[in-house]
């Protein structure tokens, strides 16, 4: 027999689920009655015409981008906390995460090098696999920033590379990558400028240098990764940033296809690049060397010292020369000459126009290795004009 007291418990659980029931009631009306005033539309955004973003682009060219992680092994000794001995192990210590860019669907892959210098280990991360491919590396050019890799896979999404000569600032362009090890991160802008050089970035100022520079986000961790274009074409590789912070403040660099195409080729090939030398030393022709040696024109590179027993040296070439033109094209300075003569290969022909105290000549030579001409120790003719 229940109690009252019984009854009463009851009666209030009732009327708490009745309660509940009405409260639930009137929250279900009342946000029915606010989702009825929120206008809401399932229409897709513009993907075509002027404002149709960017997302079938991304959507090519994203698989074609891969993540690049690296490891060192290192080998210590260590105490064994059983038996008190001193073993030698080894350890992998990761150093850090950047990006790639697949060249060809049977596995090659591009990057720069400075992400996989130093490291013992290196693997290749696709959008489509969960386990990262075991990546060997090719070869490397340090004077370019660029490293060559080969994964052992088939029917990759290989991107497609423009032609950065038809490249101009104004362009709209996406910097694709893993910045912070967020893969397939995408960021856009604009094309800033074209042969950005004497930056000192690449080889400790060693190198060539030759950049696209552009406002697109690029961060670290976004090294090796795609530059790509309107067309979903790779016309870079992302290199590095201009910064005072570490982060990107509107100023990344790329290094244009040209440049890549030719290191991708020539370390496939044969695993190492060789360069054209000439033996000339040069400087950028200033305004006080236009008034100094009264020239006409207001560009050019001015021919310091010839190595003798160089090309140069056979060709004729001698100091106070001013070299105006190379292959058709104008010299404007000594980075642009320095960078077209390293882009021959050895035995490969040069055709320079050279400013002679006021006479314009045309010389032909033939570009040899370096150490086919340093190694004789030669002494060079200095410039007197």
């Amino acid at each position: 027999m229940k109690t009252k007291k019984n009854r009463s418990r009851s009666h209030l659980v009732i009327v708490g689920v009745l309660s509940a029931v009405v409260t639930s009631l009137v929250l279900a009306q009342s946000g029915d009655e606010v989702t009825e005033k929120i206008a809401i539309s399932s229409e897709p955004p513009l993907r075509t015409g002027a404002l149709g973003g960017y997302s079938e682009i991304v959507e090519k060219v994203s698989p074609s981008v891969v993540s690049v992680s690296t490891a060192r092994v290192e080998r210590g000794y260590v105490r064994n906390p059983r038996n008190g001995s001193v073993e030698l192990r080894e350890f992998t210590s990761p150093l850090g995460l950047g990006s790639g860019v697949i060249v060809t669907s049977d596995g090659i892959v591009v990057t720069n090098n400075h992400v996989i210098e130093g490291a013992s280990s290196v693997q290749v991360h696709l959008t489509n696999r969960k386990e990262p491919l075991i990546a060997k590396v090719l070869g490397v050019d340090a004077a370019t920033d660029l490293a060559v890799l080969k994964v052992d896979a088939s029917d990759l999404p290989a991107a497609t590379f423009a032609d950065c000569d038809n490249a101009k600032p104004g362009d709209i362009v996406l910097a694709i990558g893993s910045p912070f090890g967020l893969k397939q991160s995408v960021t856009s802008g604009i094309i800033s400028a074209l042969g950005r050089s004497n930056l000192g970035i690449v080889a400790r100022g060693e190198g060539y240098e030759d950049f696209i520079q552009t406002d697109a986000a690029i961060n670290p961790g976004n090294s090796g990764g795609a530059l790509i274009d309107n067309l979903g074409r790779v016309i870079g590789i992302n290199t590095a940033i201009l910064s005072r912070t570490g982060g990107s403040v509107g100023i990344g660099l790329a290094i244009p296809t040209d440049i890549v195409v030719d290191v991708i080729e020539q370390i496939v090939e044969t695993g190492e690049i060789r360069r054209g030398f000439v033996g000339i030393g040069m400087t950028d022709v200033s305004a006080e060397i236009v008034k100094e040696f009264g020239l006409k024109k207001d560009f050019g590179v001015l021919v310091t010292q010839v190595v003798k027993g160089s090309p140069a040296f056979e060709a004729g070439m001698q100091p106070g020369d001013i070299v105006t033109g190379i292959g058709g094209a104008e010299v404007m300075d000594s980075s642009k000459l320095r960078l077209e003569i390293g882009r021959k290969r050895p035995g490969e022909e040069l055709h320079l126009i050279i400013d002679r105290y006021g006479e314009e000549l045309a010389l032909d030579l033939t570009t040899t290795e370096r150490d086919d001409v340093w190694g004789q120790n030669q002494r060079p003719l200095r410039v007197r004009r």
